[in-house]
């Protein structure tokens, strides 16, 4: 259990709040009381359920790995070997982190808005002790360490917890003295044996059909400070001393039980999968589960809780368990009878077999019979015959060779009913005095016996029918014996015949009538003529005319004018004299329409200005009259047409007069013409397009802009340019940039205002080139620091854009210069600022400017020398000291020296 001890405090707090409020707000509703039944219902897989909840470990904790095999590696030797018995799912999930809300969700199908901070307890939602209680079926919990021998403990005093038991979650339960009392201590101080209220109860011959058990918190491998450790060992053995007892209990050796264990939530992980889902142990055991079987197929709480439902035919709680596959597939099938017997409606005296059939349990199976009667029989096929007649309860009861043994049951209604009378028949037929050809009607009767009643005939001429009510038409005269033959429904089954003579007679000539009417298609107050003709029968005839309108007449040939349109059906009806009469009909439906409205034509034609050599389409309408209608066309040029829809080709320009003559289907027959005067000129020129763009040699993202002219063809013009890369524009006049340099096909469009409209193109390449990198200028000049009057040398250095290149200077004296290497020559001295502008030969051109200061000084004063030396009159040998002296020019001054003797000084002195 997650987050449960910081809660324990606080919950028990608000639960006796809660416990207090209830009791004196909500009192208990008594049920009305059942009648006593001899015992609960039966289920379909178990007729008891004992449940044992463990706590907090995944069944990796348990099993070692995804069982089949459960390891007995993990401590719990005994769950091991339980499992690997008998039946476990390796895919059984909890279905929150929060204990409570497991213990709830098995009882009611529901969470019901639990968190980590616990569970609104009690609850007012429908449990299984509900649905329970509702079917006839007992239930009892048994809850380790509960403060009381029985009733609704919930406070909290471990190693008890009321959070484990799901009885007092629910206000229906905890409010109930009656129900709480079904809520017992599993392990009183005198117990010899672990939870012997529970063995106690499954040891006698009326154990609860449902059972649960609570463990403790030391036994349940929860685990609680200070008290016991959350040991996986210790609650294996806990179980090691319950389970075979269980097991080998009154009740599940002898009746239909099952034993599931199972823990409230896991450890977050499936080995199966090897996933975060919490699978936990979950174990059906006892002799109607299956044994040594495993199950990979997904379960969880709810899945439990719906196989109880299941088991007894129950309602669901909610949604969750309504919806959660029950783990029938954990059992065998159950054993289950039918039986049929025959005949279906028997009498008095008559044998009837009965005949079974069996599924499910374990053959062989032992069949015995009540008969409803007080008589019995045994085996799978019986025969009986009953001596009054009644209705009879037939009860079989099936026995299979399990053990414990499963017994079940199928009960039928049995009818019988006394011996019917003797059955009698007879038949009428008409006519009386039939004619060959003239169908006769047989109508039978018959009384006594069993209905329904089944008729057959023989006509006597070698032909039969069947039914109480049959028709025959004799083809010769003579006289025929006609054969009735009627059986009953009674087993045995009775047969009786009735017999007659038919005399039947040759007829006359069969009586025919027609009539004719004129005219054919009469109009409103038209007088309309109606001759008949008869012939065959007997003459003279008579005749009567019924007119459709309501009026009648009479007469071989009448007249009637009709007041209203509409369809009316005329029928003649002609008697002969003979005996038989023979009367025979003849209809036929005049439809009378109102006059038409006077008929009137119009049409159309496409294109409304044509041209020589073009087709032309004429589309008639017409109204009025009497559909269908008659189109015929005259164009003017001494050709025709019929339809109402032609079309037609002038060859030559002009104006021509087109007549359109329409007839309508009335009678008589309107006529109706139209006229429209039609120019047809002569075609114009045919269209031609160009165009021209501005840049010869145009760069990526320069703007070029194209002009386009067209030609012939029918103004205005509409132009429509692609410009090869996937651009396009309209216009006679556009502009556009290239993205990527590139050879591009410009394709223009020019479409005239003609009709048929002309349409022509005009196509050039263009070639668009990378743009050069940006131009950029320098230079240097010597000196670096010159005098006026003395020459400078300037040096331009350029690179970027597109050679060749143009170069100007600006000497900032007024003088200027071109070229890349210049001089210049500085008059006067002073600061002047020399500008190189350089220019590409790009388009569009890039220009380029390098500016710098240019400092000239004056010119210094002419530079002088002159030197002493002493002595003056120096001897050889001696040392003669020279002293220089320098003036003008600039200084520093540099001194050289050669003493006339081949050797050399530098220096002043």
């Amino acid at each position: 259990m997650r987050n449960k001890r910081a809660t324990l405090i606080l919950s028990s707090v608000l639960l006796a709040l809660t416990l207090s409020l209830s009791i004196t707000s909500i009192p208990h509703i008594a049920k009305p009381a059942r009648a006593a039944q001899a015992a609960p219902p039966s289920g379909t897989y178990f007729d008891h359920i004992v449940v044992v909840i463990m706590e907090d470990h995944g069944i990796y904790d348990v099993c070692g790995d995804s069982p089949p095999p459960c390891l007995t590696a993990m401590g719990a030797t005994y769950m091991a070997g339980l499992a690997n018995s008998y039946a476990i799912g390796s895919q059984y999930l909890g279905v929150t982190h929060y204990s409570q809300a497991d213990y709830i969700a098995m009882m009611g199908g529901t969470t019901d808005n639990c968190s980590s901070t616990g569970c609104p307890w009690p609850f007012s939602g429908p449990n299984l002790v509900d649905r329970l209680e509702s079917a006839g079926l007992t239930w009892k919990g048994y809850m380790e360490d509960q403060g009381m021998s029985s009733g609704c403990d919930s406070t909290y005093h471990q190693p008890y917890t009321p959070e484990h038991n799901p009885f007092v979650a629910f206000s229906d339960i905890v409010n109930s003295p009656t129900r709480c009392s079904n809520i017992v201590l599993a392990n009183p101080s005198s117990c010899s044996v672990t939870d012997c209220m529970l063995i106690n109860d499954l040891s006698s011959a009326s154990a609860p059909s449902f059972m649960w058990l609570t463990p403790n918190n030391c036994d349940n491998m929860h685990g609680f400070t200070g008290t016991c450790p959350s040991s996986v060992s210790f609650g294996d053995g806990y179980l090691k001393s319950l389970i075979p007892n269980i097991l080998s209990s009154t009740t599940f050796t002898t009746q239909r039980s099952a034993l599931f264990v199972v823990f409230d939530e896991g450890n977050g992980f499936c080995p199966l999968n090897r996933s975060s889902e919490d699978c936990v142990y979950a174990v059906w055991a006892g002799r109607l589960a299956k044994a040594s079987f495993g199950t990979t197929n997904l379960y969880n709480h709810y899945s439990w809780t719906r196989t109880v439902e299941v088991n007894w035919n129950l309602p669901s709680l909610t949604s969750n368990d309504g919806s959660a596959t029950p783990m029938t597939e954990f059992f065998g099938n159950p054993l289950s009878t039918t039986f049929t017997y025959s005949p279906s409606s028997p009498q008095v005296g008559q044998q009837i077999t009965f005949t079974t059939s069996a599924s499910g349990g374990t053959t062989p199976y032992s069949f015995s019979w009540s008969f409803g009667d007080g008589s019995t029989g045994t085996g799978s096929s019986a025969t009986h015959a009953y001596s009054s007649a009644g209705s009879f309860t037939v009860i079989l009861t099936v026995k299979d060779s399990s053990s414990p043994q499963q017994t079940a049951t199928s009960q039928q209604s049995v009818i019988v009913s006394s011996p019917p009378p003797p059955l009698t028949t007879s038949f009428t037929y008409s006519p009386s005095s039939p004619q060959t050809g003239q169908q006769v009607t047989f109508t039978a009767s018959a009384s006594g016996g069993t209905g329904p009643y089944t008729f057959g005939w023989s006509f006597g001429d070698g032909s039969t029918g069947s039914g109480y009510s049959v028709t025959h038409t004799f083809s010769l005269a003579g006289t025929y014996a006609v054969v009735l033959t009627v059986k009953d429904s009674s087993s045995p089954q009775q047969t009786v015949l009735s017999q007659q003579s038919v005399t039947v007679s040759s007829p006359p000539p069969a009586l025919t009538a027609s009539f004719t009417f004129s005219p054919s298609s009469p109009q409103v107050e038209q007088l309309v003529s109606f001759s008949s003709s008869a012939s065959g029968g007997t003459s003279p005839y008579s005749y009567s005319w019924s007119f459709g309108d309501g009026s009648t007449g009479t007469g071989s040939s009448v007249t009637r004018t009709y007041s209203s349109a509409g369809s009316f059906t005329v029928t003649l009806t002609v008697k002969d004299s003979g005996s038989p009469q023979q009367t025979v009909t003849s209809q036929q439906t005049v439809s009378v329409t109102s006059p038409p409205s006077p008929l009137t034509a119009s049409f159309t034609f496409s294109p409304s200005s044509p041209q020589a050599g073009q087709q032309v389409s004429f589309t008639g309408s017409a109204s009025g009259g009497t559909s269908p209608y008659s189109y015929g066309w005259s164009f003017g040029d001494g050709l025709t047409g019929s339809g109402s829809s032609v079309t037609h080709t002038y060859l030559s320009a002009g104006t021509y007069t087109i007549v359109l003559n329409v007839k309508d289907g009335s009678s008589p027959q309107q006529t109706a013409t139209s006229q429209q005067s039609i120019t047809v000129t002569s075609p114009p020129t045919a269209l031609t397009a160009s165009f021209t763009y501005d840049l010869s040699s145009p760069q990526v993202g320069e703007i070029v802009s194209f002009n386009g002219s067209a030609s012939g063809g029918v103004s205005p013009y509409s132009y429509s340019w692609s410009f090869g890369d996937g651009i396009t524009g309209t216009g006679s006049s556009v502009t556009h940039a290239y993205a990527s340099a590139g050879s591009f096909m410009v394709v223009l469009t020019v479409k005239d205002s003609g009709s048929p409209q002309q349409t022509t193109t005009s196509q050039q390449s263009i070639t668009i080139s990378t743009s050069p990198l940006a131009l950029t200028a320098n230079f240097s000049y010597s000196p670096s620091s010159p005098q006026a009057g003395q020459q400078v040398n300037f040096t331009a250095s350029d690179s970027g854009g597109t050679t060749a290149y143009a170069l100007s200077w600006s000497f900032g004296d007024g003088s200027t210069g071109t070229g890349s290497s210049v001089t210049h020559t500085y008059s006067s001295a002073g600061s002047y600022t020399v500008t190189l502008t350089v220019k590409d030969s790009s388009s569009p051109q890039q220009t380029a400017t390098s500016q710098k200061t240019v400092t000239v000084t004056s010119a210094p004063p002419s530079l002088s020398a002159s030197f002493s030396f002493s002595p003056s009159s120096p001897q050889a040998g001696q040392q003669v000291t020279f002293t220089a002296s320098a003036s003008g020019g600039t200084v520093p001054y540099a001194y050289s020296w050669s003493f006339g003797d081949g050797s050399s000084e530098t220096g002043a002195s």
